[in-house]
């Protein structure tokens, strides 16, 4: 090791620096920018048999086939929550944008 001068800290060697980027690192949280398949359900509170029927009725979210895996992007993840929420609305609500309503039938 070199010498250290008075007042001075030794340096650290590659090993000390590694393991204290790691632990930096570990501190600091990720921000997720794909789910899995069973992270998606697990996120949306949906069970997979849900996923793979909504998948192949088309009603499912845009998923990325990358290499040999699938996976969902937070923004398509959004789009789904979104056209999903729509999707229900209408279902509870059909007249609403049809011009039925109460107010246009007395006009």
């Amino acid at each position: 090791m070199a010498r250290v001068k008075t007042g001075q800290k030794p340096r650290a060697n590659a090993k000390e620096k590694l393991a204290e980027a790691k632990a930096e690192q570990a501190k600091r949280p990720v921000e997720r920018t794909m789910y899995t398949i069973p992270e998606f359900c697990e996120a949306h509170n949906i069970c997979l048999d849900s996923y793979y029927r909504m998948q192949r009725t088309g009603t499912g979210p845009v998923v990325k086939k990358i290499g040999q895996s699938t996976r969902i992007s937070v923004e398509a993840a959004r789009a789904w929550r979104e056209a999903a929420g729509k999707a229900e609305t209408q279902k509870e609500h059909p007249a609403r944008g049809a011009g039925n309503t109460a107010a246009s039938a007395e006009a």
